[in-house]
């Protein structure tokens, strides 16, 4: 039997809402934070993760304080259409931007942008135009860190702001995700796989190429704990023992924590696996070895 212990090589979050893969969006509990949850307004979710309409659908995710320190935001998107100012997220202390982190794109465009508003006037940002896709995964990473503010796409750094600011240090009153807190904003259309964020660590380039590289990697195939099959046919008829393998997946460090956070046993075996296993092996099964010649 073989197995896989997956590489952590960038800094655990400090909240993780993992939404491909998940068997509800509503009551979603943040993947290190137990005390923070999904409330759901109308999103679905499909094996990619959470699916907006672009009409009215968000989530609003328990609202915790952050600000005064470094600050890094991961998000992977798909946008079926460039809704009016839509969001990707909206952490604001009210209407219209007031203490705000907001990220989303511009007009009708596919312009992405990152906004960080301090009690409501002072506005610093960093940009990007013609960066977003219909149709395409994309991944975006900013990090603020007092004045330096820095856009990347796709694990390559696209825009830094040097004058820019920290956020104010506050529980905002709301956490929303695909909803904008300007009423005359329309709402995210596509699907989210992932959010997460670090408080008072601040992601290197090498950190922001690691997320990049699991992110794309994990996009294609969905870790889904209904794959996990029960077959007796890999043993001997007298053994009744069970073993577990997964088809067709790719085995990464989130899949991994999947399975803990949901109770299911590490993959003793992995059979017809599609991609490249992502881990370090640490046994692999040996060739049986050849008979030894008889005498004639």
């Amino acid at each position: 039997f073989w197995g896989v212990v997956p590489t952590f090589n960038y800094p655990v979050p400090d909240h993780e809402f993992m939404f491909r893969g998940a068997s509800s969006l509503n009551g979603l509990v943040d993947t290190y934070d137990s005390s923070i949850t999904v409330t759901n307004y109308g999103a679905t979710l499909n094996s990619d993760g959470a699916v907006f309409d672009g009409t009215n659908d968000y989530l609003k995710l328990t609202s915790w304080a952050m600000g005064d320190e470094a600050l890094g935001v991961e998000s992977y998107v798909k946008y079926d259409s460039f809704k009016a100012w839509s969001r990707i997220i909206d952490f604001a202390d009210g209407s219209n931007g007031v203490n705000s982190i907001i990220m989303g794109n511009k007009g009708t465009s596919d312009d992405l942008f990152v906004h960080i508003r301090r009690n409501g006037s002072s506005m610093e940002a960093v940009e990007f135009n013609n960066i977003l896709n219909t149709n395409v995964w994309i991944h975006i990473v900013v990090t603020i860190n007092n004045s330096e503010m820095k856009l990347y796409v796709d694990g390559v750094l696209k825009d830094t702001n040097n004058s820019g600011h920290n956020l104010n240090y506050m529980t905002r009153a709301n956490h929303w995700v695909g909803r904008s807190s300007y009423s005359s904003d329309q709402y995210f259309d596509g699907t989210m796989a992932f959010l997460r964020f670090w408080h008072g660590t601040l992601l290197t380039q090498e950190d922001v190429t690691e997320l990049y590289n699991s992110a794309s990697s994990t996009n294609l195939v969905s870790y889904n704990t209904n794959l996990i099959t029960y077959d007796t046919s890999l043993f001997n008829e007298t053994e009744d023992t069970e073993v577990e393998y997964l088809i067709g997946q790719r085995i990464t460090h989130e899949n991994y924590q999947m399975m803990y956070s949901s109770l299911v046993p590490l993959i003793n075996r992995v059979i017809d696996v599609e991609y490249e296993i992502s881990g370090v092996l640490i046994h692999e099964p040996q060739p049986e070895p050849e008979p030894e010649p008889q005498p004639e």
